[in-house]
């Protein structure tokens, strides 16, 4: 029984067509590198995200507070 690997062709799961050429091996330390790579990006995405998210907060806080005060004022 053949092993599904990576390195197989673009929808050859879909069309059960087998490749011709044998599996290529992946070196662990490789992947190690890349998820490693992923991590340290989503961490910084977040860290993005969460300031954005600050961002938003004090920019509502702070013009709901000037829409109250002129609301106070008219």
């Amino acid at each position: 029984m053949r092993q599904h690997t990576l390195a197989r062709e673009p929808l050859s799961f879909a069309k059960g067509a087998q490749s011709a050429r044998l599996p290529e091996r992946i070196n662990p330390a490789f992947v190690r590198r890349m998820a490693a790579r992923l991590a340290l990006e989503a961490r910084q995405i977040e860290c993005v995200a969460h300031e954005a998210m600050r961002e938003v907060w004090d920019e509502s806080a702070h013009s709901h507070s000037l829409s109250s005060l002129t609301a106070h004022v008219a």
